[in-house]
């Protein structure tokens, strides 16, 4: 949700417009549709805790577009029951800069962007690379995968 507003904004600079300058009615209607959506957050529910059970592993997924990139992290972790589950951690979002990149430099940047925030939340849950195996997954089909056991 917060993507799409930035990515509203940034097409309200490329414009060349000012804070208080008027703009076209299509970035207009983008804008009240943007708005009517985020009425909508308020019936989205994200459980708190992120493992209920023994944790297993750290999974990260990246991606980029034309007009952005993001990383998503999630947790993997064994429950009472022997079952396995999974719980978003945490995403990151990124607006594509407005200067032309190509779509293979949006994706290293999303790769970049996935590890550190990897390694982010591997630090503050205190998770030991000993214990543990990270997954990295990013799009055009390649996938790192580190496990130290």
């Amino acid at each position: 949700m917060l993507l799409t507003g930035k990515i509203l904004l940034q097409e309200f600079w490329k414009e060349g417009k000012d804070w208080d300058d008027l703009t076209y009615d299509e970035i207009n209607q983008k804008f009240c549709r943007y708005v009517e959506n985020t009425k909508a957050l308020c019936n989205i529910r994200i459980p708190r805790p992120i493992c209920e059970g023994e944790l297993m592993s750290i999974f990260a997924f990246g991606d980029a577009s034309g007009k952005a990139y993001c990383a998503a992290i999630y947790t993997r972790y064994l429950k009472a029951d022997g079952s396995y589950s999974c719980r978003l951690i945490c995403s990151k979002t990124r607006v594509a800069p407005m200067k032309e990149v190509t779509i293979p430099k949006l994706e290293l940047q999303a790769a970049k962007l996935v590890a550190d925030l990897a390694n982010r939340v591997c630090a503050d849950l205190a998770i030991s690379k000993k214990k543990n195996h990270r997954v990295l997954r990013f799009d055009y089909g390649f996938m790192l995968v580190i496990k130290t056991l």
